[in-house]
């Protein structure tokens, strides 16, 4: 088939090819309030530096399949890569929205927002989707919207095996078709991208996030206040 728009997205910096996921110590993340009878603060710290750490060996099990040229497991090894990097920037939008709406959330144990999509609305951002993009999200690129689509794609898009038969703009390549809601005589988007690419697009999220939230809580840019028990 023939997307109507193809996507590449870059950085802004060149790879090294050494494809690296940012390491922290959960110390390094500001936890958000807690929840008191549903979660210590730290805890969601704590997740987020063990699945980073843990998306590391995801993308090394990535590249060992793409050198081996075993195509069918690079190319679900990716895949679980992709879902680990966007549970990762929705953890830390739920934490941004735990850490300016704090009191509500206590008093009423609910979440508006629970990912980086829930920000919007129709394709704006809401009221609040504004407070955090602009509070904890400043001067990131088009990095949270590519990594969405792509993987809103990869869980939901019946073109997926269409996508997986291609190659893309650079090895290793990540290929995604979307189409919202799978309506495919709208409009068809090809995410072209290289792995590399987004793994450093991942990184400067993650840490220009946190930098925000340290600024936002008042903390050491270095190392954060140890939580609450």
């Amino acid at each position: 088939m023939s997307p109507d728009i193809e996507k590449n997205y870059y950085s802004g910096s060149d790879s090294d090819g050494l494809f690296r996921v940012v390491q922290l110590e959960w110390l390094q993340i500001p936890p958000p309030p807690k929840i008191p009878g549903l979660i210590n603060g730290a805890l969601v710290s704590i997740g987020i530096a063990h699945r980073l750490e843990f998306t590391q060996i995801q993308v090394d099990e990535v590249m060992l399949c793409y050198r081996a040229k075993n195509i069918a497991h690079y190319r679900y090894r990716l895949e679980s890569v992709l879902i680990s990097m966007k549970r990762t920037l929705d953890d830390l939008v739920m934490s941004s929205y735990c850490m300016l709406k704090g009191d509500e959330v206590i008093a009423t144990k609910h979440l508006l927002i629970d990912g980086f999509g829930g920000l919007f609305s129709k394709g704006v951002p809401t009221s609040t989707g504004k407070e955090i993009l602009d509070t904890f999200f400043e001067s990131i690129d088009e990095f949270p919207h590519v990594l969405t689509e792509v993987v809103n794609s990869y869980k939901h898009s019946y073109l997926l095996p269409e996508a997986q038969a291609m190659w893309g703009v650079d090895f290793p390549t990540v290929v995604a078709l979307y189409a919202y809601k799978n309506d495919y005589s709208k409009k068809v988007t090809c995410h072209n991208h290289s792995l590399g690419q987004l793994l450093i697009g991942f990184n400067k999220t993650v840490e220009r996030v946190i930098q925000l939230q340290k600024q936002y809580k008042g903390v050491s840019p270095e190392l954060c206040d140890r939580p609450d028990d």
